[in-house]
């Protein structure tokens, strides 16, 4: 009978090890999955000075540092905000001045990241860059055009246009009607004809925007020494570069640009200046 009470005795120390040891394991357990979820970064709210900005002004985006985190993905995104973003880099940190952006709707989003991976996306902020250096008779609300215009745009598609589409000078005295609210002269005759014919001032060398850019025109098939007439819808780099949008050319009815040599530019001829539409 004492043996047996014995090898009860044994046993039952045995299960009681076994399990103080198996309670043990899990306790290590639960705590090393516990401390690997808190090691997650934290929540963290971006944000930024104001709804809208200029072109001359630094962009800088804040946000809440997050617990735990050791860098942040940022990306911004420009409208209408379907492909990359035209931003997207890793920070650290709670600010970054981006430096200046030019006219547009904007869109901004971080993440916190560290060893253990990336936490919950931020809030998202939506700001615009409007254009700073707006010329005189141009709203200070300058939008820029990015595609062609719709048939039942009566700047280009009435009777009170009466060049002929899809010619450039069709496109400029739409898009400066539409700019400015009122029509401009009609020159009439061709492209580099508008430069001797405008009583509008006018500038050699001065882009600003809305204006309309005039080229001499190239004796060759494609533009016959007609000239050529784009509008400046951005300039950078304090005047050097500019984007244009303008008609028939190069076969397309709408194109847009941006030219980093206005004075010589492809089958345009001699670069003659800039009329201003006030």
């Amino acid at each position: 009978m004492r043996i047996q009470t014995r090898k009860k005795n044994y046993f039952s120390k045995k299960v009681k090890v076994l399990s103080l040891g198996l309670i043990l394991i899990g306790s290590v357990l639960s705590l090393q999955f516990q401390v690997f979820a808190a090691a997650l970064p934290g929540p963290m709210t971006v944000s930024v000075a104001k709804s809208t900005f200029s072109t001359g002004e630094n962009f800088v985006i804040n946000w809440t540092a997050s617990i735990n985190a050791t860098k942040y993905g940022l990306s911004i995104w420009q409208a209408p905000y379907g492909g990359d973003p035209i931003w997207d880099h890793y920070v650290t940190g709670t600010s970054k001045n981006i430096g200046k952006l030019k006219a547009g709707s904007y869109r901004v989003n971080m993440k916190p990241y560290n060893s253990a991976g990336g936490g919950a996306d931020s809030n998202i902020v939506d700001f615009t860059v409007e254009n700073s250096a707006v010329q005189p008779g141009v709203s200070s609300t300058f939008t820029e055009r990015y595609n062609a215009p719709s048939a039942s745009d009566i700047h280009y598609y009435s009777s009170q246009n009466t060049f002929v589409a899809p010619n450039c000078t069709w496109y400029a005295f739409g898009r400066a009607w539409e700019i400015r609210g009122t029509q401009i002269p009609h020159y009439g005759g061709n492209a580099k004809d508008w430069w001797t014919l405008t009583a509008l001032h006018r500038s050699k060398t001065k882009p600003a925007l809305g204006a309309i850019a005039v080229w001499g025109g190239a004796n060759n098939s494609l533009n016959q020494g007609n000239g050529h007439v784009a509008i400046v819808e951005e300039i950078s780099h304090n005047g050097k570069i500019v984007t244009v949008s303008e008609g028939n050319y190069l076969g397309s009815s709408f194109h847009r640009e941006t030219v980093k040599e206005i004075t010589h530019r492809k089958d345009c001829g001699k670069f003659l200046g800039y009329i201003y539409i006030r």
